[in-house]
């Protein structure tokens, strides 16, 4: 005989009951709609905070755009662009004297990052969202130098700084309330995606690139929604909170906590109640109500301006759809011209093709993803070297940024379409493509790219990675198009555009979407376009490539270290290489070489 479901339960609260069934379906409506977020006046305080502070950075933005745009055009004046609009840069056709306009860039970044305030290490914009916590003091130094990076021709992007700025309105703002430990989480991610509205074509991608970010940088268990409310106490302690939940109470930037779990407590915890009932799951539609708040006030101050943003503004002439009925009136005004309007029709065979543009979009990504890391340790590594010949540490970090600011001129010099985080320069490739340019500029072009954004933010340059990426992308769908002609540019550039930045970048909505927006390719040609981007993360980091390269890595460095210090200390200190601890607080205190007497020794131990 089988059991009863509901036999352990007396029958008034049996499902089969037909009032608590009722109950049970009520509850699950009321889990739809959510919590009651706008109910509580710490919403309205963060409401206020997303607009005054999307509003700032709105102006913030126009004024790093202008800064950089108004250096860049100074620097190599408007021919440069009226050149791209034409084709009419080949290779080998820079001046010499570019050199000289980045070198004065890198050595004005290597002076700013002398300045007391300067961080000592600037993070990208996906550090800052798995932190939220920047350092404010620092913020506008950072945004100036990478102003000036990117007008002196560095090959990075705009986003890391503007992410950087908005992290710290939000700390400001959001430090000034009572309830700073609960809602200053917010309060950054909030203004971070109003700072991204001057950057992205709409407010829309705006909130969709931090919602990513946040969803992978703070993993959880489970998904979205409202679900059963358990006790957390957010100050004391008592006896039906969990040793789980006290640790969250305790620690609202962990990264242990899930993402609900921290969602939960920066959006719905009531600061100073001692048996606060927190959600489970935070209310989703919160999120995106404080950050479109911010995004949008944003949006509206950069847009109401200059009528654009930094996107719109380098968007192509003609939209995909007029191309279509122009190619259309061209072939039957002359049927022997070399214009196939099928070209740029949809077809359902572009979906798998967009499989193997994925994949190379994802080993495109996993290089440039390897030669970021690379770069980085290769500047480390003669920055040691340098010191320990006795080259003083300023001179040394002089050196190296100097080194890059005369690469990036050189290399410039043979390649004018590295200049620059490249955005402006997808417009004319597009337009020109092979024919124009020819393939092996094409080839140059993409690597010199490449290497170029490894080298630019390996040693010393400020900025992000996510714009170059979306031009060597573009490099590469006209190089694919070149020996397939079968497949149109319509199909392999945003196909590839969007896949290699995403190769590394979890960001397959907001790519998929800027990429749609930048080249209006419509809704259908969307398709092969987001299965290419989740292609390429799937070939670089859903099969662990990426990982298991990071841990060799890891591990071959460990090794070499183990070496090095096995060669300089003496052999009675040999098995301290066992202790990491020991280890540590020798390379802090200075002992790189190994305790070479009692009297290190005694001193490491003070320190533990």
């Amino acid at each position: 005989m089988t059991r009863s479901a509901d036999a352990d339960y007396p029958p008034e609260l049996s499902r089969s009951n037909p009032v608590m069934r009722e109950r049970m379906r009520m509850e699950e409506v009321k889990t739809l709609f959510g919590a009651p977020f706008a109910s509580t006046p710490s919403f309205w305080v963060t409401a206020l905070i997303a607009v005054v502070g999307g509003a700032f950075l709105g102006l913030a933005g126009l004024g790093f755009f202008n800064a950089w745009q108004w250096g860049f055009d100074f620097w190599i004046g408007r021919s440069y662009k009226d050149k791209l609009d034409d084709g009419d840069w080949p290779m080998h056709s820079g001046e010499y004297w570019w050199t000289l306009w980045s070198v004065g860039g890198a050595l004005a970044v290597w002076l700013m990052r002398q300045l007391p305030w300067f961080p000592d290490e600037v993070h990208g914009l996906f550090r800052e969202v798995m932190d939220l916590n920047t350092e404010v003091a620092g913020a506008p130094l950072v945004l100036v130098a990478s102003a000036i990076s990117i007008a002196c021709g560095a090959s990075v992007g705009p986003e890391a700084a503007l992410g950087t700025l908005g992290g710290a309105v939000g700390m400001i703002l959001g430090g000034r309330r009572a309830d700073v430990e609960n809602r200053r989480g917010v309060s950054v991610l909030v203004c971070m995606a109003g700072a991204m509205g001057s950057l992205l074509p709409t407010p829309l991608l705006s909130v969709m690139m931090m919602h990513e970010l946040f969803v992978v940088t703070h993993p959880g268990e489970s998904w979205y929604g409202s679900g059963p409310v358990h006790p957390v106490r957010t100050s004391g302690g008592g006896s039906n909170a969990s040793s789980e939940s006290n640790f969250r109470a305790a620690h609202p930037y962990s990264r242990k906590d899930s993402l609900a779990d921290v969602a939960g407590h920066y959006f719905l915890a009531e600061p100073d109640t001692p048996d606060s009932q927190v959600r489970k799951y935070h209310d989703w539609m919160e999120q995106v109500v404080l950050m479109g708040l911010a995004a949008s006030a944003a949006y509206m101050v950069y847009f109401g301006l200059v009528e654009e943003t930094y996107i719109h503004r380098t968007r192509i002439s003609i939209a995909l759809y007029d191309a279509e009925e122009a190619a259309e009136l061209k072939h039957k005004l002359d049927p022997r011209a070399d214009v196939d309007p099928d070209d740029f029709a949809y077809h359902n065979w572009y979906l798998p093709v967009a499989v193997p543009l994925g994949v190379i979009g994802g080993v495109l990504g996993l290089i440039i993803c390897v030669w970021l890391g690379l770069a980085k340790k290769i500047n480390d590594r003669i920055m040691m070297r340098l010191e320990n010949l006795g080259v003083p540490t300023w001179l040394a970090s002089l050196l190296l940024h100097l080194l890059v600011g005369g690469a990036t001129g050189l290399i410039a010099k043979d390649l004018p379409l590295t200049l620059g985080d490249g955005f402006i320069q997808i417009k004319s490739i597009i337009q020109h493509g092979v024919a124009g340019y020819g393939v092996g500029h094409i080839w140059a072009t993409m690597f010199a790219k490449i290497f170029l954004v490894g080298f630019c933010l390996g040693f010393g340059f400020i900025g992000g990675q996510i714009f170059p990426c979306m031009f060597v992308g573009a490099c590469a769908g006209l190089l694919v198009t070149h020996y397939f002609p079968q497949l149109p540019w319509v199909l392999t550039v945003p196909s590839l555009m969007s896949a290699v930045p995403v190769a590394f970048a979890p960001i397959p909505f907001t790519m998929t979407l800027v990429v749609e927006y930048v080249l209006v390719i419509g809704p259908d040609f969307s398709a092969p376009v987001f299965v290419s981007t989740f292609t390429a993360w799937l070939t670089n980091c859903g099969i662990g490539m990426i990982q298991r390269i990071m841990e060799r890595s890891q591990r071959v460095e460990d090794e070499l270290d183990k070496k090095a210090l096995s060669g300089l200390m003496p052999p009675t200190t040999q098995a301290q290489l066992e202790d990491p601890l020991l280890r540590s607080v020798g390379e802090q205190l200075g002992y790189a070489d190994g305790f070479q007497d009692g009297d290190d020794r005694q001193e490491a131990d003070e320190e533990i």
